[in-house]
């Protein structure tokens, strides 16, 4: 049984319909809703397979305000045909394999290469593959010059098996070699699944730099947003200078000078943007992709000292992400880059979100954004161009 149904603003039932789908839908999944306010139509579609060759969709139109049932359309479609009539429709085959490359590092940060076996098996149930993976036999490369490379960050494309890792020369400790190569001359290999590189781009600084943020950003041009490798994204880089011990003499002095990387699946780098945040410490916590805009979130304060000082490299992603949330910050920071070009970059101290909290009649303790302890779960861009980030106060001990 399918039912639809709304709330009013005051929370009380305003719509409501029940209708009896097909056994055939009942046993498939739902694959696609589609709102069309003009046209006074929701449409949702159920996908089951129809035989060894053939998908079945039935598309159930209901009216957009009353919710009453209107029509149903039927397609039974080959597979491939499918694919290319319902850009959602991922469906691949019932089981699959790829074999692709994974990305390790030791502890002297040596790039290490584990060959991997992808098994996809299809569900018809939620219409979607169900992974498996296997890490095989691994292998160091090395660059031309003989020198093991000091690996950084990856992305990996589990559709062609390839990978791109950040890379920076290990060099021997000889005099006419720059001990800080690995953090001014980094490169980003795209390894094959036959662990070949196949392509080196080349991303140079004039002082140490080291990677913030590592993260996938969506292209707009595929039509899937849920995917979480480079086969539908590129591949985003924030670097920031590094400084300290071993460093003074050779450190970039501006700590606020940052540069973004935008590289596609292909190893093509699409976009070299610096900028300059009011407050040089920022834990950025999502870089978000709204069309051909990209904000960049996350707490933010001004520290004497740099970010490898507080993030030292050999911290990984996950234990950096939960050091952002429970440490203690001075402002909320939010940069929008739109046509490859920084359109705004804006600070909200601790201060400001205090004097502009509302919190509902009824709500006896007020818990403003106190710079600590917040998990962003939701990002939002209205019609208007406002922006909406969510998130949530919490206590680790509770």
């Amino acid at each position: 049984m399918l039912c639809i149904s709304v709330l009013s603003k005051a929370q009380s039932l305003e719509a409501e319909n029940i209708y009896e789908i097909s056994g055939k839908a009942n046993r498939g999944y739902l694959g696609d809703v589609t709102i069309d306010e003009p046209g006074n139509d929701i449409a949702l579609t159920f996908v089951t397979k129809s035989n060894d060759k053939m998908a079945k969709f039935e598309t159930y139109h209901f009216d957009a305000t009353t919710y009453a049932f209107k029509k149903i359309e039927t397609d039974e479609i080959e597979f491939e045909k499918a694919r290319n009539k319902y850009k959602w429709f991922k469906y691949r085959g019932d089981d699959y394999s790829v074999e692709a490359v994974s990305v390790e590092r030791n502890f002297t940060g040596t790039l290490v290469l584990k060959r991997k076996l992808i098994t996809y098996n299809w569900s018809w149930f939620y219409g979607g593959y169900d992974r498996d993976v296997k890490l095989l036999e691994k292998v160091k490369p090395k660059n031309d010059e003989g020198n093991k490379y000091y690996a950084w960050t990856s992305a990996e494309n589990d559709e062609t098996g390839d990978v791109l890792v950040l890379v920076g020369p290990k060099a021997k400790m000889a005099k006419d070699e720059d001990p800080n190569a690995k953090m001014k001359n980094f490169s980003v290999l795209t390894i094959t699944k036959d662990l070949d590189i196949a392509k080196e781009t080349k991303i140079d600084f004039e002082h140490p730099m080291i990677p913030m943020v590592s993260q996938l950003v969506y292209n707009p041009d595929e039509d899937d947003e849920e995917e979480t490798d480079l086969s539908s994204s590129d591949w985003g880089l924030v670097f920031v200078p590094a400084g300290g011990s071993g460093l003074n003499k050779v450190a970039d002095p501006e700590m606020n000078n940052f540069t973004f990387t935008r590289i596609n699946a292909a190893n093509e780098l699409k976009q070299r943007i610096n900028f300059k945040p009011e407050y040089n410490l920022w834990g950025i916590q999502e870089i978000v992709s709204a069309g051909n805009e990209l904000y960049f979130i996350g707490p933010a304060k001004k520290d004497n000292n740099y970010f490898n000082e507080i993030f030292p490299p050999s911290m990984d992603e996950d234990t950096r992400s939960a050091t952002i949330e429970t440490m203690k910050w001075q402002a909320f920071q939010v940069m929008k880059v739109s046509d490859g070009k920084v359109d705004y970059l804006k600070a909200t101290s601790i201060d400001e979100f205090d004097a502009k909290l509302k919190t509902p009649p009824s709500q006896k303790k007020s818990p403003s954004y106190d710079g600590k302890k917040f998990a962003m779960v939701n990002f939002v861009k209205a019609n208007n161009g406002d922006i909406l980030i969510m998130g949530q106060n919490f206590n680790k001990s509770k």
